[in-house]
């Protein structure tokens, strides 16, 4: 493999236990994972100088979504200069610059969608096991570093695990990414493989039971559409005591679940303990909503905060929140703007193709040759694991967790563009 192509697969292997190190920088968290995020930045950079631009290399919508969202962290660092944070502001804007960027480096690495998967699924596996051993067996200090004791979660029989990310939410929302990935690759794996996999599918439901995350929303909704592609795929759509019929109620009832919790307050007795939660996300997300109608066009300015609330389930005076809402966050901290360029990049993202390889005369020899595309179950997982990060975004202020844009990237990888063509027929 070239260069970027071993840089796009440490980035994915290392990502989640990346964020074992953390550093503050003007409010913002930089992760160890970031780290690695430079690696390719700077592989794919000196690639290009060492043979050039080359035509045809890249399709112009994908390269024309990177170029709209680096241009939308230019506009998150230029919130500054009307916002209360401005050193926050450049930290988040070079942070979305630089992930905009490693979306399109690690599409157009060389790496294929193979491999792509498979370095995902063996950074899960490290950080999964990794959490596993901390919690039976790691001292009380290190074991406090996977586990959370905050949220709107209160009296949970099971303790509530974060894993080596910051929040029960992210590991949540990467799981369920996870999930979808393990299901979409499963045919193509060996037989010598599958052993190993079903240990990682039930590392994954087992984290995804700890996390306790808003992510279990996202999670019906790829059990949901994993239960219909298998119905479609045997011809029993209408079969509603078949188990693809199951799978997709299981889903239905999960997402269901998952969401009175989240915008319901409860107080449930489970396994002998009172369960109580919040139900806070509606005011924060009317506070949100105010700060949005504050300054419609430019936004109030990139900030860590974007609510006040009084906590339900501890009191006191209002706290400060972020808006637990991808969507109102970009909406009040960059405006209409901002929230303009998110949609086109992502639009044209989405629907840019895979990254070509360039013509055989102007390749190298060390150059592979250019990957089958992925088998229909991987383009219907890659599309389900969109949707459920999209879903998910309801409920938490996910713009900047990174691997949403390392799913972009596995996304290009693929051929984007071509897998919605293919869902379409």
């Amino acid at each position: 493999m070239a260069a970027p192509a071993w840089a796009a697969w440490i980035l994915l292997v290392v990502f989640p236990l990346g964020h074992l190190v953390t550093v503050d920088v003007a409010g913002a968290i930089a992760t160890g994972a970031d780290g690695a995020v430079l690696l390719l930045l700077a592989a794919a950079g000196l690639d290009r100088l060492s043979r050039g631009p080359q035509r045809g290399e890249a399709p112009f919508r994908f390269t024309m979504g990177v170029l709209v969202l680096a241009l939308l962290g230019g506009w998150m660092a230029l919130s500054g200069l009307w916002g209360f944070h401005p050193e926050y502001a450049v930290a988040k804007g070079a942070g979305t610059v630089g992930l905009a960027l490693a979306a399109g480096a690690l599409a157009g690495s060389g790496l294929g969608w193979r491999r792509s998967v498979e370095a995902w699924l063996l950074g899960t596996a490290l950080a999964l096991a990794f959490t596993l051993v901390v919690l039976v067996a790691g001292p009380t200090v290190v074991r406090w570093r996977v586990l959370y004791q905050g949220g709107g979660v209160v009296g949970l029989p099971l303790p509530r695990v974060s894993g080596p990310f910051l929040h029960p939410n992210m590991l949540g929302d990467y799981l369920v990414v996870s999930g979808a990935l393990l299901w979409g690759i499963w045919p193509t794996l060996g037989q010598r493989f599958r052993g190993a996999a079903w240990a990682l599918a039930g590392l994954v439901a087992v984290g995804l039971l700890l996390s306790a995350s808003s992510a279990w929303v996202g999670a019906g909704l790829v059990l949901f559409g994993v239960g219909r592609w298998h119905a479609g795929a045997r011809g029993e759509e209408r079969n509603l005591m078949g188990a693809p019929a199951l799978v997709s109620f299981a889903g239905f009832l999960l997402a269901s679940i998952a969401m009175v919790g989240l915008l319901l307050p409860l107080d449930l007795s489970v396994a002998g303990r009172t369960v109580q939660t919040g139900g806070i996300r509606p005011a924060i997300w009317a506070s949100a909503f105010q700060a949005f109608l504050e300054a419609p066009i430019r936004g109030v300015g990139a900030a860590p905060y974007l609510a006040a609330v009084v906590d339900p389930l501890r009191g006191g005076p209002a706290a400060l929140w972020d808006a637990h809402n991808s969507y109102l966050s970009v909406l009040g901290q960059f405006g209409l703007l901002g929230a303009g360029l998110a949609v086109v990049g992502f639009t044209l993202l989405v629907q840019g193709g895979g990254f070509r390889r360039p013509p055989v005369a102007a390749r190298r020899a060390t150059d592979p040759e250019p990957a089958p595309p992925p088998p229909a179950r991987l383009r219907t997982a890659l599309v389900l694991a969109g949707a459920a990060v999209a879903v998910h975004g309801l409920f938490l202020a996910g713009e900047d967790l990174r691997h949403i844009w390392l799913l972009a990237g596995v996304w290009g990888a693929a051929g984007g563009g071509a897998i919605l063509e293919r869902a379409r027929r």
